[in-house]
């Protein structure tokens, strides 16, 4: 895809009309272009996010929305943002709300059928290594999918390199898994009453997520099998 060209007026209109004033980010925020959006950046680029916009142009794949095209100031030609696909579904936020108010509704046994024989063998083929994730970020459909990817770092970087030894994770997958657990947990380890607690250490690992499900059930002490019957218990 050729990169977009906006002018100077366009890129002010953008900023000041996100798709979602409420949830716009600290750096940038998107909008709607033709069958997509448009991320623009509130102030300079980093090189290191450069970088990374850079380096995802070159890639593809079926749960992550990595950028298409860059977007370039016109007169100037500086990059100030990229554009991407919309990712299908609600976002995590946005359906986790749904559920509170008994408006949405999501079995445990659908919700790792998602993760574990939809979302993670795509998972496993990535070459980037995910972080800065929030629950706005996370969409569910019929897969889950990952947008916002700025801050994803090629997985054979020095920074990956320096942040999975500190983590002490031997591969990008368990760092993947780290962010993306902990999104999940954060989002749904609370209805209000029953607080879920589970140990930070073991977010990487693969069978965190049966986990998590089972300490719900666990915590609870019922027979409980959808998040809205989760979120509704103490809620008469």
């Amino acid at each position: 895809m050729k990169d977009i060209i906006l002018t100077h007026d366009e890129i002010v209109t953008r900023k000041e009309n996100p798709v979602n004033k409420n949830f716009k980010g600290a750096y940038g925020a998107c909008s709607y272009y033709e069958n997509g959006l448009i991320k623009i950046f509130y102030t300079d680029i980093k090189d290191r996010i450069l970088k990374n916009i850079e380096a995802n142009l070159k890639r593809s794949s079926n749960i992550i929305m990595y950028p298409k095209a860059k977007v370039l100031e016109k007169d100037i030609n500086k990059l100030c943002g990229y554009y991407m696909d919309i990712a299908p579904g609600k976002t995590l936020l946005r359906l986790r709300n749904e559920m509170l108010c008994g408006k949405s509704d999501m079995s445990f046994e659908y919700f790792l059928y998602l993760y574990y024989d939809k979302f993670l063998p795509e998972l496993k083929n990535e070459e980037v290594l995910i972080s800065d994730m929030k629950s706005c970020q996370i969409y569910i459909d019929d897969n889950i999918y990952l947008t916002d990817t700025d801050t994803f770092l090629d997985k054979q970087s020095n920074d990956t390199k320096i942040w999975l030894r500190l983590m002490k994770y031997n591969n990008v997958l368990n760092g993947n898994l780290n962010e993306i657990n902990k999104v999940f947990y954060e989002t749904f380890n609370f209805n209000g009453r029953v607080y879920i607690w589970m140990d930070d250490y073991d977010l990487g690992n693969v069978n965190y997520m049966y986990k998590f499900i089972d300490e719900i059930k666990s915590k609870t002490n019922q027979n409980i099998k959808t998040f809205k019957e989760f979120f509704s218990i103490g809620s008469d």
